[in-house]
């Protein structure tokens, strides 16, 4: 499926530029399978990263006669393309504040994605407004709104994350309104 919105998979679609091989196949309890991903044709590496998800869906036995709760597996991979071009790491931070509350907005201006595990935010006296362990991916050209459970009482905010890129820190200024 192409992934077009990080968050979720709204807008995602089935794709006809990539293939899985094998696309069904049976797996005994504690065996493995190797399943290869490639371009359906022969193409140009994208100018920006593409993102893909790969759903592996387990498919329910149709004999099986047993009683109680019938759960199948699915699974849902990241898969990126490469770019031709060099990457290019830039984010744009901005701490917004609205009537709902306050909000750090996350913008990708560069051409990969970046995944982030991590979020501490502590505002200039060292009150912690926000630390969650959270896997946030922000594709090229998206952006996320991370909401603060509380209100700053001093500016400048620090903002500490772990990510792909190891661990950044950035400070943001008073609100845009």
């Amino acid at each position: 499926m192409t992934w077009v919105n990080s968050e979720d998979m709204s807008g995602s679609e089935v794709t006809k530029d990539m293939m899985l091989t094998p696309p069904l196949f049976r797996l005994a309890p504690g065996a493995k399978q190797l399943v290869r991903v490639g371009w359906l044709q022969q193409t140009q590496p994208p100018s920006t990263e593409q993102a893909f998800r790969v759903i592996l869906q387990e498919v329910p036995n149709p004999n099986d006669s047993t009683d109680g709760i019938k759960v199948t597996l699915a699974l849902s991979l990241p898969l990126f393309a490469d770019a031709t071009n060099l990457p290019v790491s830039r984010l744009d931070w901005e701490l917004q504040s609205e009537e709902s509350g306050h909000q750090i907005q996350l913008k990708n201006l560069g051409n990969r994605h970046q995944r982030f595990t991590f979020f501490k935010v502590t505002d200039a006296q060292q009150h912690v407004l926000l630390e969650a362990s959270r896997l946030l991916y922000v594709l090229p050209g998206q952006q996320h709104a991370i909401p603060l459970p509380l209100a700053p009482s001093a500016y400048p905010l620090q903002v500490e994350t772990l990510s792909d890129q190891g661990k950044q820190v950035q400070v943001l200024s008073a609100p845009t309104s």
